[in-house]
């Protein structure tokens, strides 16, 4: 197997609800996290419970191997691809119903970088309130020390 080639962080999370259910609002959500790539679930953040500012500081390594196939069959390099990260709900009151709450896209050429990016609510989700800016979730993906990048192997 390959040494990995990005890392995927999934750091922490701020969402907002608004006032309508008094409940939630002082007992807060227990929330994960689904990476995904190619539509393929690839990482899961353990289950941060009470919160409506969930921290997972979870880091996920992708490797090279991983990412060349995907170069092959979609013919374009990797680093034009996204993740998606999609944010559960997984509360007590809703028993073994598990319900996405919002999602993200993250483009994986944003390697280096630590932002915060815009979660979406899922269509559907339980979670009537209206779309609010503050939701947002942070992440930073970094490019791990591997020796296609070693700049020492490039004859020129």
């Amino acid at each position: 197997m390959s040494q990995p080639i990005i890392e995927i962080e999934i750091i922490n999370a701020c969402l907002s609800f608004g006032a309508k259910d008094a409940a939630k609002l002082v007992n807060g959500i227990d929330s994960y996290c689904v990476v995904k790539m190619f539509g393929k679930e690839i990482a899961r953040t353990e289950v941060s419970v009470g919160s409506f500012d969930p921290i997972w500081h979870e880091k996920f390594p992708k490797s090279l191997h991983d990412l060349d196939g995907k170069e092959v069959i979609n013919n374009r390099p990797f680093y034009l691809e996204s993740i998606d990260v999609e944010v559960y709900d997984c509360s007590k009151a809703l028993g073994d119903k598990h319900n996405k709450i919002f999602e993200t896209r993250v483009p994986i050429s944003n390697i280096g970088l630590f932002k915060s990016y815009r979660l979406i609510k899922c269509y559907g989700s339980d979670h009537k309130e209206q779309q609010l800016e503050e939701n947002r979730i942070f992440i930073r993906i970094s490019r791990v020390n591997h020796p296609i990048y070693d700049l020492s192997l490039i004859h020129i």
